[in-house]
């Protein structure tokens, strides 16, 4: 029998293709890999490595061809597609490369509707989201839509998104990677400031070289393995 973890992620034997016109691509290959809660990780390899795929099969977005994925105690790899979904609201934050802000709401309704979607939407839930828009400095573009904000600020309002519901698993898929040079270096300081805490495990895909550095561990994919640099 499996043991299962009771915090962190864990991957067992995790294989993924793709099929490109009459072919398969193996894109990940029986990828076994420990991320323990109160640790941050950088993914990093050249584009088309596989290295969102990781991220992706993580958040059960996904499903292996073979092997097993664990968020805690939960195999996610087995788990329905509401009872992962479920997963991603209770348990997971997950900052993206483009955004992903919801453009018809403003961006204090952005995180109130990650609340909501947690079933976490109580009298002090405007409260609980104005003190995350402190937190990254823009509490006062509350009332904004994501367009009127720079590439910087979305993505700041992104972490902040990802992290109001206090998850035990952050991801991040190239969180820099629409950012000029100034952007990134706060949005870098904000995602270790904000996201690394004790009891939370980070994992973030990145071609930078600033960011990855200032992870605890750097792991390459590299034929569809990792490997510990």
């Amino acid at each position: 029998m499996t043991e299962t973890p009771e915090s962190g992620v864990r991957l067992e034997r995790v294989t993924k293709s793709f099929r490109e016109g009459d072919s398969k691509r193996a894109v990940l290959r029986a990828v076994d890999a420990r991320f323990d809660s109160g640790t941050s990780t950088a993914i990093v390899g050249r584009s088309g490595s596989g290295k969102s795929t990781l991220l992706a099969l993580i958040a059960g977005l996904d499903r292996p061809d073979e092997g097993e994925v664990w968020v805690g105690d939960r195999r996610v790899s087995h788990l329905a597609e509401g009872e992962r979904s479920r997963l991603r609201r209770e348990r997971i934050g997950f900052v993206y490369q483009s955004f992903n802000l919801v453009p018809t709401l403003t961006v204090l309704e952005n995180l109130l509707l990650a609340l909501e979607l947690r079933g976490r939407l109580e009298r002090d839930s405007e409260a609980h989201a104005r003190s995350w828009l402190e937190r990254v400095g823009l509490a006062d573009r509350a009332g904004t839509f994501p367009d009127r904000l720079s590439g910087g600020e979305q993505q700041r309002i992104a972490v902040a998104r990802a992290l109001v519901h206090d998850p035990d698993v952050l991801l991040a898929d190239e969180p820099t990677g629409n950012l000029d040079e100034a952007s990134t270096a706060r949005v870098i300081e904000l995602f270790f400031e904000l996201g690394a805490r004790p009891a939370r495990t980070l994992v973030l895909a990145t071609h930078s070289r600033e960011l990855a550095e200032r992870a605890g561990r750097v792991l390459t994919l590299v034929d569809g393995r990792l490997v510990e640099r």
